[in-house]
């Protein structure tokens, strides 16, 4: 008998710094909040493109403040298929800007989409992530403390995207001026009872620890006055 694990993960993007790595694994094969994928996502405070594709674009959200603001990428799920967006994720955003992270979750060419599969889905999500240097001219984002965040099938773009600097150089995905000489640095958490959609809904049980392994990736902490 096989227990069905959904995976959230967590890294630092290493087109902006060095590489760490965290997963978040829910260990339940219940689906409470399923919902997520229908609820009204929070508003966005900048929808902006990084390419020219109707998909190639994504959400960003800043917390209050001067800043500058340390960043998480979000990368949704969807088995990599047209019909699931990035709407859902808006809550986990949302979330993590209310904690003190910008967000900047993004859309990208998926299976059933002009484009989509291999190598668009890859080469979207690598633009996206480098799109933060031209972004981060206009807006108060810390470039140092950039972190990719992916759920179900976005875990393994997140993963991939950690990975580019490993590609041959004649790969259609590889961006040699993006790629960090660091080493990678990963750690996993287990969220008993957790199940798919739990680990990316503010409104379950396994949101305070997903949110505060985030923070701890990033070494901030929660603002005091959201506690």
């Amino acid at each position: 008998m096989f227990t069905q694990i959904s995976r959230s993960v967590v890294l630092i993007s290493p087109a902006l710094a060095a590489v760490a790595a965290l997963a978040i694994v829910g260990a339940c094969q219940g689906q409470s909040s399923r919902d997520i994928l229908t609820r009204p996502a929070p508003p966005v405070d900048h929808r902006l493109s990084y390419g020219t594709d109707e998909f190639q674009f994504g959400d960003l959200r800043l917390p209050k403040g001067a800043g500058p603001h340390p960043v998480a990428i979000v990368i949704h799920g969807g088995c990599w298929m047209s019909e699931y967006g990035l709407s859902y994720m808006g809550h986990l955003s949302a979330a993590l800007t209310e904690a003190g992270v910008a967000t900047w979750c993004v859309e990208y060419r998926r299976v059933g989409n002009q484009g989509g599969g291999w190598p668009g889905t890859f080469e979207d999500v690598a633009r996206a992530a480098d799109h933060l240097r031209k972004i981060a001219k206009t807006y108060p984002l810390d470039l140092n403390q950039v972190i990719a965040v992916g759920h179900s099938a976005g875990g393994h773009l997140a993963l991939w995207l950690a990975a580019r600097k490993l590609l041959p150089k004649d790969s259609p995905a590889y961006y040699a001026e993006a790629a960090k000489k660091k080493g990678d640095d990963a750690k996993l958490v287990v969220i008993e009872k957790a199940g798919h959609f739990e680990v990316v809904d503010p409104q379950s049980f396994a949101w305070e620890a997903v949110r505060n392994e985030v923070l701890a990736l990033l070494k901030t902490s929660f603002p005091a006055k959201n506690k």
